[in-house]
């Protein structure tokens, strides 16, 4: 399994760290590749050495091909404290991987749980471990989840869908705002502008 992500606390890194350790006292075996760097890497990396995970635990830094990173994996967790929109679940969604992730609001947004991917209810690294497990323990599942994670994605998060949401959201408010008025624009063709012009 893997996750990507600025090494900094917030991200939730410790606590996958601490789901592989508890995964390994339950005599499960797996590995977690983590992509990225950051300026908590070396303390991250002092934890997984404490615990003995140097074997569980591989710290790949930044990769240039997100996509064949993501391919590589069974598992992609995402276990931030807040995150608005998770791009990187996004991306191993159209990967077709399983994705697992923390309560967000974006994850929440993103994932129909048990279909798509596997929603959290919190942010506990018991409850992380004991998702792992369940679906460690049935990879058959892996295919038709990654397959409607993918599906899902292109019908909700596609470019098209995101820049149509967008405009429709900037139109939104420009139509509930006053035109721009500034000295000097008392004349054509400055007096009907509006933000909208200015975009």
């Amino acid at each position: 399994m893997g996750t990507s992500g600025r090494l900094v606390g917030g991200k939730g890194i410790e606590s996958l760290i601490a789901a592989v350790d508890l995964l390994r006292s339950r005599g499960i075996g797996c590995r977690l590749a983590i992509a990225g760097d950051g300026p908590d890497r070396a303390e991250m990396e002092t934890r997984v050495d404490r615990l003995g995970l140097r074997h569980e635990v591989l710290f790949v830094g930044f990769q240039s091909d997100m996509p064949a990173f993501y391919s590589a994996l069974d598992l992609f967790a995402l276990c931030s404290g807040t995150e608005s929109f998770g791009l990187v679940l996004a991306e191993a969604m159209a990967c077709e991987r399983i994705v697992v992730a923390t309560p967000t609001a974006g994850a929440l947004r993103q994932i129909d749980h048990g279909r798509t991917g596997w929603q959290l209810r919190g942010f506990d690294a018991t409850e992380l471990a004991d998702a792992l497990q369940a679906l460690i323990a049935c990879p058959e599942r892996f295919a038709a989840m990654g397959e409607a994670a993918r599906e899902a994605v292109g019908r909700h998060f596609s470019i098209d869908q995101t820049l149509e949401r967008t405009l429709r959201a900037l139109r939104g408010a420009t139509a509930r705002r006053a035109p721009l008025r500034w000295p000097g624009m008392n004349v054509p063709p400055f007096v009907t502008m509006t933000a909208e012009d200015l975009a």
